[in-house]
């Protein structure tokens, strides 16, 4: 009996729909096209189909449109940086268990399920060494990259300095970091890391911790790297303190703007400040001032 398996992805746009908004003049429908194939993740499935039949699995893999070759129905390493070829090699060794067993269903008189088909997927899943998930820094890498189009210049350096942290945290604790240790007890031992060893405020800390859980969100409902049932990080405290605001006096100001300092940084740090109390400009649009 002839078979045939397949991997697709679940929900993808068609190369017509794709190819018939790329036709048009409408830009914001391009851009929101360009967006979807890059960013959001879907589900990979297996299809075995045999006379007429056809069993559907989830391989409990996911990747974005841009980073699927439909041709090959594999993940296309060009796009999808970090662990395409164990990725590609998973789906080769689910190909190959499901085609053995069906065949050795066939030669029994037993119709191949999807029962079948999700045991071999759970059983590949459960076997060191044949799947090759991303370590938790990998992946972290990999969200930078996915985020990249939609996060502006400062919170990508934001969530680079938090994994910088992360990593420092790491060598610090003598521990690896993994997605099964992000719990409670990771919370307070990586916030005390980051109060006492690297001297940061506690605003600074929680913008840190706000970034991690953000990172988790994206490994574990977006990539399927992090259990759904590991979501500790999400009642980790990322909550800032109202920021206290002190007014100078003219007086204090003006003693300030006569000071002498021996120090000529110090002296233009200062310069700048009292320009920003006499205009009432924010600091970003001084920055942006020119002489003219």
């Amino acid at each position: 009996m002839g078979y045939s398996i397949n991997f697709y992805l679940d929900n993808a746009i068609s190369e017509g729909n794709i190819k018939k908004i790329l036709a048009t003049e409408d830009q914001e429908a391009k851009k929101k096209l360009n967006k979807c194939i890059a960013e959001k993740p879907l589900q990979i499935f297996l299809y075995l189909r045999y006379s007429g039949k056809t069993v559907k699995a989830y391989t409990e893999r996911k990747c974005t449109q841009k980073q699927w070759d439909r041709g090959k129905q594999r993940v296309d390493p060009r796009h999808f940086k970090l662990g395409a070829i164990s990725l590609n090699k998973y789906f080769g060794n689910i190909g190959e268990a499901v085609g053995k067993k069906f065949e050795e269903n066939n030669n029994k008189g037993i119709v191949t399920s999807n029962s079948h088909v999700k045991n071999i997927i759970a059983e590949l899943n459960n076997k060191s060494g044949i799947i090759t998930h991303l370590t938790f820094e990998e992946a972290f890498q990999e969200f930078l990259k996915a985020k990249q189009q939609s996060f502006t210049v400062n919170t990508i350096k934001k969530y680079k300095t938090t994994i910088k942290h992360l990593q420092a945290f790491s060598n610090h604790s003598k521990t690896k970091i993994l997605f099964e240790n992000i719990n409670a007890k990771f919370e307070v031992k990586f916030k005390d890391f980051l109060l006492y060893e690297l001297k940061l405020t506690n605003n600074t800390v929680a913008k840190y911790i706000k970034a991690l859980k953000t990172f988790m969100n994206f490994a574990t409902f977006d990539r399927d790297y992090n259990s759904k049932l590991n979501i500790d990080y999400k009642r980790f405290d990322s909550k800032e303190s109202p920021t206290e605001v002190y007014a100078l006096s003219l007086d204090e100001l003006m003693k300030l703007y006569n000071y002498t300092f021996k120090n000529d940084a110090y002296a233009q740090v200062r310069d700048v400040f009292c320009f920003l109390c006499f205009t009432g400009l924010r600091f970003s649009d001084a920055e942006k001032m020119k002489r003219e």
